[in-house]
């Protein structure tokens, strides 16, 4: 996916009373291209001002990280997440991270439409991915709604999607024919690197 800035959000259920999540933590994705996802920083807490009003210990664990750059993706996503949890603890941030995207050129069925697995500290993870989407145009939001909106036929969607299911992402300057071919040539090196392993 072609964007602008890629803003990744961490949201959660408030309370047991609450169901849906609310966006508390949102992360600015410095530096990214179609392979990695690089420097991130975190840009505000609780875009909303929900979570202060009504679970303030929660903002208190998080507020201190406004600001900090991180050389990684990964590394900004464990760091908000272990504060979030007050312990060191680990997540698959690629599925526990969201984005909120806006697009005419994106077809929700293409979201996601690509897995395979990998090893991630001794676990098999399943990961998703768009490559039918690597040249569509979208919008990445910083202060998205707190729920989805129904996208109204003929209307661009939108909407929430794990951060992972929406790879690759890459720079809005990157022509869309580049996109393509290099998505072409992963693929290749994917079918390559299972093609060799034994089974």
């Amino acid at each position: 996916m072609l964007l602008d800035r890629l803003f990744v959000i961490f949201r959660d259920a408030i309370d047991e009373h609450t169901a849906d999540p609310v966006p508390l933590v949102v992360l600015e994705v410095l530096e990214f291209d179609m392979r990695k996802l690089g420097i991130t920083r975190v840009l505000c807490v609780d875009p909303h001002e929900v979570w202060k009003t009504r679970r303030p210990d929660k903002v208190a664990l998080v507020e201190h990280l406004v600001g900090r750059q991180y050389c990684s993706f990964g590394q900004a996503c464990q760091c908000v997440y272990a504060a979030y949890q007050g312990k060191e603890v680990r997540t698959v941030y690629m599925e526990r991270f969201e984005v909120y995207l806006r697009s005419p050129e994106v077809d929700p069925a293409l979201i996601g439409a690509t897995t395979n697995t990998r090893i991630c500290h001794g676990e098999q993870v399943v990961q998703q991915g768009s490559p039918a989407l690597a040249a569509a145009r979208v919008e990445s939001l910083e202060i998205p709604p707190i729920a989805g909106l129904q996208s109204a036929h003929g209307a661009p969607w939108e909407g929430w999607i794990n951060v992972g299911s929406g790879r690759p992402y890459a720079h809005s300057s990157t022509a869309p024919r580049d996109a393509e071919k290099l998505v072409e040539q992963m693929l290749r090196e994917v079918c390559c690197l299972f093609s060799r392993q034994p089974g």
